[in-house]
């Protein structure tokens, strides 16, 4: 193991800690690793980052990356949906629009999301979170849908069922 590697593995664990202790959620911070290991293997440009600097070397991320998950943190803290919507990663935007349907229980948020399937999942939450059926219907995928209505404690939507 190199000497970055064990730099790396330090700093990981390190957040690991302190994201538990500040109840941050662990998606945002396996995203953010995820993104690192894409700088570490070249995968992006030198327009607009941020330099994070080790012992061994300096890594570059992008200052979009931070941008984005300050507003998703931020987003979550306020339920302000315009934060999602200024996040230009689709992945973390789709999380914030899914964070804030289950936190206001509005399917709004849900329709905002751009993955189909990360919808229908969101619509399925809800579904369940709230015990009604009908959010079932808002479903495209057929095998989620029907899970959904299987799942579902409510049974308000008899006419959902084929």
């Amino acid at each position: 193991m190199t000497a970055l590697h064990k730099n790396l593995l330090t700093t990981l664990l390190c957040m690991l800690f302190c994201i538990n202790a500040m109840a941050l959620d662990f998606r945002v911070f396996f995203d953010w690793v995820a993104d690192y290991f894409e700088v570490l293997n070249g995968s992006w440009g030198k327009v607009g980052e941020v330099e994070f600097t080790t012992t061994t070397s300096t890594t570059s991320i992008p200052s979009t990356t931070v941008k984005d998950n300050w507003r998703l943190i931020e987003a979550r803290e306020t339920g302000n949906h315009s934060l999602c919507e200024a996040i230009e990663s689709s992945r973390l935007s789709d999380l914030c629009f899914t964070d804030l349907a289950l936190k206001s229980n509005n399917t709004h948020y849900c329709t905002r999301i751009k993955d189909g399937m990360k919808k229908d999942g969101c619509f399925r939450d809800l579904a369940l979170k709230l015990s009604n059926d009908v959010y079932c219907t808002l479903i495209e995928d057929a095998d989620i849908k029907g899970g959904c209505l299987d799942e579902t404690p409510s049974k308000v939507c008899l006419s959902c069922r084929g």
